[in-house]
């Protein structure tokens, strides 16, 4: 909800932010109630706060550390299935999660073709 609105849907998280009166629905759009929480939830609150809950926090802010170079910082193997099952089940993955695990099943594809 960086913009401030998303399209709403009938999700347990949308559901949630409703519920709280964080957010509202109004045409199709969900909407934050009150701009404060934007100012104090914003993406860097956002991401930090995912990182201790996804399985796999650590190892994106390494890679993105490196500039999205270092290929070693990717997940493999068991790790990456185990985040990809995770993702999956998220209605909304930041960009950040979701440009990482595509880099890290290209880079996992290369390795097999060996």
């Amino acid at each position: 909800m960086q913009q401030g609105e998303l399209d709403a849907d009938d999700s347990p998280d949308q559901l949630e932010l409703r519920l709280t009166g964080m957010a509202y629905e109004h045409q199709g759009k969900l909407k934050v109630y009150n701009q404060i929480y934007t100012t104090v939830f914003d993406l860097g609150w956002t991401e930090k706060e995912l990182g201790h809950l996804r399985p796999y926090g650590e190892a994106i802010a390494a890679w993105l550390a490196s500039n999205q170079q270092d290929e070693s910082r990717l997940l493999r193997g068991q790790a990456l299935v185990d985040a990809q099952r995770w993702a999956a089940d998220k209605t909304s993955v930041s960009k950040t999660s979701s440009s990482s695990l595509p880099a890290a099943n290209g880079i996992c594809g290369r390795w097999r073709g060996r």
